[in-house]
């Protein structure tokens, strides 16, 4: 009947209350790799894999989930939403890892900041592109060794603005070619996929009894 199919019907994770917790544990999770790995260097949390930030993450979410239940059913988080969130944080946080974007940035205005007569560098400034990094020395200079005023996004706006759209398009790219391949990987070679299961297993029993 009409019930059933709606029930069988199977939900999404992406709902608005799901992005509105993952971006705001995204805030926290963004803080605490700033303090723990740039400000104190006391370990590389989100080098790990999965990223610790997106583990504490799903934990604390499952910590409240009981008192979530008692304030509001509408509250209550639905595994699918439990799940795209940890997804949404162990990606995030993995982007902007010591491996990835912290180590691609510097390297936009390397080859400006450290020329000198004796490597010869400031030769190969005229091949890059104006939107792949900033031109001017000054905001150079500042994004190194820091300077009193603010940050002068301006000037950087048109090359983050392209490299966005390039990890964008290769974040999608990635995701494509998993999607050709994961029914071969899940159903033929029968792939276990043990990143997935620890929170799998921890929110099986998480959301018993949500309608």
């Amino acid at each position: 009947d009409h019930n059933t199919s709606a029930l069988s019907r199977p939900r999404t994770g992406l709902t608005l209350r799901a992005s509105v917790v993952a971006l705001s544990l995204l805030v926290l999770a963004t803080l605490w790799v700033r303090q723990a790995e740039l400000i104190t260097l006391a370990c590389q949390i989100s080098m790990s894999v999965p990223p610790v930030p997106a583990l504490v993450g799903l934990v604390f979410l499952l910590i409240l989930q009981p008192l979530l239940r008692f304030l509001s059913r509408r509250l209550f988080l639905s595994r699918h939403e439990l799940l795209l969130v940890y997804v949404f944080l162990g990606l995030s946080v993995a982007v902007g890892a010591g491996g990835a974007l912290r180590q691609m940035v510097p390297n936009f205005v390397a080859l400006q900041y450290f020329a000198s007569p004796e490597n010869g560098w400031d030769a190969f400034r005229s091949f890059v592109p104006l939107w792949m990094a900033p031109t001017d020395d000054e905001v150079i200079r500042g994004f190194f060794e820091a300077s009193e005023g603010s940050v002068p996004w301006g000037a950087w706006l048109l090359p983050m603005s392209m490299w966005l759209l390039f990890v964008v398009a290769l974040f999608a790219s990635l995701h494509f070619m998993a999607e050709l391949f994961v029914d071969h990987w899940s159903e033929d070679e029968r792939l276990t996929f043990a990143l997935n299961e620890v929170p799998l297993m921890v929110t099986g029993d998480a959301t018993s009894g949500h309608a």
